[in-house]
Parts: structure tokens; sequence; C-alpha cells
């Protein structure tokens, strides 16, 4: 099977990766847009500045993108409107899940709570072994099941 030449990549087939890259195309079918069988674009993207560049910037622009309607989702945003005082983009009312997840996941808010069991007076907690008969076993375990379910 012949060998098939090097491709050379563009400004324009960069900035078709970034923008390919951006809408999270998978990188073997980045590499197929390309012209490239996907393990030459892996050996290709160790090497080439351009190319790892390219693939940053438009997964970054990416994010800034979902992070951008994330927040305007959480927190609400006024409308937009022209030098009319016409509407060009609605607004929107803040979503307290919307804060919620924001705070939880950027924020880094932590939701957890902390108990400490202690002994009276704060000191160690004090366990005490009860020897007891089977006999007292069951009939103590009758006792809770009774109080339990109220036969």
């Amino acid at each position: 099977m012949p060998r098939k030449r090097k491709v050379t990549l563009t400004p324009e087939m960069l900035k078709m990766v970034e923008q390919l890259a951006f809408i999270r195309l998978p990188q073997d079918d980045i590499a197929i847009a390309l012209g490239m069988a996907p393990a030459t674009f892996e050996e290709r993207l160790k090497t080439d500045d351009d190319l790892q560049h390219a693939i940053k910037t438009g997964k970054s622009r990416s994010r800034v993108k979902v992070f951008k309607t994330l927040y305007d989702s959480a927190f609400g945003r006024e409308p937009v409107r022209d030098d009319h005082g016409n509407i060009i983009r609605e607004g929107r009312d803040p979503d307290p899940r919307l804060m919620m997840y924001w705070c939880d996941t950027q924020e880094r808010f932590v939701k957890s709570s902390k108990l400490e069991l202690t002994g009276q007076d704060g000191g160690p907690i004090k366990v005490q072994s009860v020897p007891m008969t089977e006999a007292e076993i069951l009939a103590e375990l009758e006792r809770i099941d009774q109080v339990l379910i109220g036969n």
C-alpha cells in the first residue's frame, strides 16, 4: 500500500480544528476531517504546537460558553435593549437550583456536616458490656419489636 503524503496544516485548517474542538468532536473525527489517520493525528499532536493550540483553544472557548450560559441561567440577567428601548434579548430570572450547582462546583462550597460523639462533659464514650443469657436477649428483642411495631 502506498504511503500517503504528509498533510500540511494551513491556517484555515487549524481554524477548522479549533471549531471542531469547540463543538467537542472526538479527535479521531477531527483527524478524518483533516484527511489523516487517527493514529497519525495523535502522533502529530504530540509535536505540533499549532495543532495543540488549536485543540486547546477550541475546548477552552467551549467551556467559556458553557460556563457563561450556566452563570446567566443561575444568576439571571437583565434584558438587553437597543437604543430605542426595544428588547433584543430576553432577560432571565435566577434559578436557585443552578445557583446551588454553581456554588458547589465552582465556588467549592461544601455541603457536609460533622458530627462528633463524646461521653459526658466531652469525655470518652464509656462502653459497658452486660452479660445476658440467650433467653434474656430474645426477651429484649421481643420487647423492642413490640415498641417499634406496636403490637
